[in-house]
């Protein structure tokens, strides 16, 4: 068989079929790529674990004393969490003023 050349004549048949199956298999994957970027955006803007929640394991023993907190652990945890706000900025503004 004699083999041909690569030019501007050369032409090859392309059903319809075969250009609405390439067009759907486009247009999956670029869905599919913003719907994957989109899953990647939720779970950046979600808190990460053990950040603003209180996760208890139920099935610990040890846990079921501690859950939920009582009122005088809830104060003597805020009152920590304020006094080294207040740590904080007290150094802020000693370095403001050198």
């Amino acid at each position: 068989m004699p083999e041909k050349e690569l030019n501007e004549n050369l032409s090859f048949k392309v059903s319809l079929k075969t250009l609405a199956g390439i067009a759907a298999l486009i247009s999956t994957a670029i869905g599919y790529h913003y719907y994957i970027i989109g899953q990647i955006e939720d779970a950046k803007a979600k808190p990460k674990i053990g950040t603003g929640y209180y996760i208890v394991d139920p099935t610990d023993a040890a846990a079921k004393e501690s859950y939920p907190p009582s009122r005088q652990e809830y104060e003597m945890k805020d009152e920590l969490a304020r006094r080294e706000i207040m740590l904080l900025k007290e150094e802020i503004k000693e370095l403001k003023n050198k």
